[in-house]
């Protein structure tokens, strides 16, 4: 799904042979748009860009089904133009002409109520959805497809602001300049509607100006929507005089709620983040589009192999972390000063979860420094291998308190947390070894059972109160662990693996993502293997 435009869209020039018409009619085709002719009269049946060119759009819908006009005419002819495109049943009409009386544009404006029609402009950059149409005059290669919607008065920071999405790892779903003149077809609000019903957009930056109402109507409307997708809002002329025009000629500043500051306000108010520096506004759409979008996270065991992994991952998608760590304060601190910024914060604590004094303790340290809890991962492990008959007791013991009673200590010290929220994740570390065993791991074996065991009991007690728990079983997979193991062991390993290869720390910790996000909102009681399939 697209918004207006896309690579089906039966696109025809009014203007068509001007220069105007020519050189942007010459880019949207070498882009890649459906430009299938072009209105000019006095001049139907000739030939221009290699597509015939109509007297009328009639006769050009008569003659290609053409359901998409953009318009190059003089100011003082734009009007009709735009009257004759509805007329002719185009049902996106674009119109690039600057400079159309007001008067004009009244009475277009009230012609257009009762018409099947969307009208984009004037005096606006056009519509672009990226590889795939592209009707009007932005530069087609700043804009790569993604899921950002993008509306906008100004042209510049359409472009600028795509830019800076593109930059840090996004790209747009559809973007719409909707121009800056007093009276126009498209209003923001109309724009933010379009790209809420957008499958396809998962977030939406909206980019205003000084003067009119449009941005706050529109704040107004999304405060009052049910649905969730982030809005970001920019609003340009924070510096412009009291009733002097800048810019566009609905950039002027008339009644109190018309400022920059005023606007802005309005739109905080609504639950629009909003971005106080146009430089800025990729870095707010990372921070909103990152899956976890700065939940607050606690895990154990996260200062090396898997764990670190962990922590990395959730932080790169904008979760704020605290992990536990028992031996190295180096490398500990050392994470975190990689990982902290200004977007999500990362802590490191010293702490034993197998004992449940030091779980509360941790638990109200935490909140002293994050507020509230999100998600529990539960990865503290460690393993004591031999055979039965020379596993001490004291070995077995060891492996069962670390891996199987931090869980509970963890689990209970949280709970008060995700009871009082009414909401929680808890994701809980077993492994493969859990559900078939393994020679020489009994200890191992039962603490890694016994955590599923409770992990499903725990998502049965708790799930009423929207708190899910789950479990990851990770396979064979690369470590500082598994470095010292000798080449017939690895090889014994994978020969039993399908997928014929260990698998690596970022496979667990993406899964981690997965359950930590509201992606995986109806997901409980689960037990999901990372394991190359291992145990299929």
């Amino acid at each position: 799904m697209s918004v207006l435009v896309n690579k089906n869209s039966k696109v025809i020039v009014q203007g068509f042979t001007g220069s105007e018409g020519t050189f942007h009619s010459s880019q949207m085709i070498e882009y890649g748009t459906n430009i299938i002719g072009g209105v000019t009269p006095g001049k139907g049946g000739q030939s221009h860009l290699d597509k015939p060119v109509f007297n009328t759009v009639e006769d050009a819908v008569k003659s290609t089904g053409a359901n998409t006009s953009i318009i190059f005419v003089p100011a003082g002819f734009a009007a009709d133009a735009i009257i004759e495109s509805a007329d002719s049943g185009i049902k996106v009409i674009v119109c690039i002409t600057e400079g159309i009386p007001i008067s004009d544009m009244t009475k277009v404006y009230n012609y257009l109520e009762n018409k099947d029609c969307t009208l984009i402009g004037p005096n606006c950059p056009g519509i672009i959805t990226p590889d795939e149409a592209k009707v009007g005059i932005m530069p087609g290669f700043v804009f790569k497809k993604g899921r950002v919607g993008l509306v906008s008065k100004s042209g510049t920071l359409t472009y600028e602001a795509a830019d800076q999405i593109v930059k840090e790892g996004f790209g747009i779903s559809t973007a719409i300049g909707i121009g800056g003149d007093p009276i126009i077809g498209t209003t923001v609000e109309d724009a933010v509607k379009l790209f809420f019903e957008d499958d396809e957009t998962d977030c939406i930056v909206m980019i205003g100006e000084i003067g009119g109402q449009l941005e706050n109507n529109a704040a107004k409307w999304v405060k009052k929507s049910d649905n969730k997708k982030p809005v970001i809002g920019f609003i340009a002329g924070e510096t412009a005089p009291k009733g002097r025009t800048m810019g566009h000629a609905g950039a002027i500043v008339g009644g109190k709620d018309d400022t920059a500051e005023a606007k802005k306000s309005i739109m905080r108010d609504c639950g629009i983040h909003v971005v106080d520096s146009p430089a800025d506004i990729g870095k707010f759409v990372k921070k909103y589009m990152s899956l976890l979008d700065n939940k607050n996270i606690l895990i154990t065991g996260g200062s090396r192999g898997i764990g670190k992994s962990i922590v990395e991952v959730l932080v790169k998608n904008g979760a704020n972390v605290g992990f536990t760590f028992t031996s190295s304060d180096l490398a500990a601190n050392n994470i975190c000063k990689e990982l902290n910024s200004k977007d999500a914060k990362c802590i490191a604590y010293k702490s034993d979860a197998s004992k449940f004094d030091q779980c509360e303790k941790l638990v109200n340290r935490f909140l002293d420094d994050f507020e509230t809890i999100d998600v529990l991962i539960n990865n503290a492990g460690i393993t004591k291998d031999n055979l039965l008959m020379r596993m001490s007791e004291e070995d077995f013991d060891k492996v069962i308190e670390v891996n199987l009673k931090s869980v509970f200590n963890m689990t209970k010290a949280c709970q008060r947390v995700f009871l009082k929220n009414r909401r929680g994740s808890i994701i809980n570390m077993s492994s493969v070894v859990g559900v078939k065993g393994n020679a020489g791991q009994s200890n191992y074996a039962a603490s890694k059972s016994g955590i599923i065991g409770f992990s499903k009991s725990v998502a049965q007690e708790l799930g009423s109160r929207n708190i899910r728990c789950n479990v990851i079983a990770p396979g064979f997979i690369k470590t500082e662990m598994t470095d010292n193991l000798s080449e017939s062991i690895i090889e014994g390993w994978t020969e039993n693996i399908p997928l014929k290869r260990p698998g690596e720390s970022i496979d667990v910790a993406n899964l981690c993502l997965f359950l930590a996000s509201d992606l995986s909102s109806y997901i409980t009681g689960q037990v999901i293997n990372v394991d190359g399939g291992l145990l299929t």
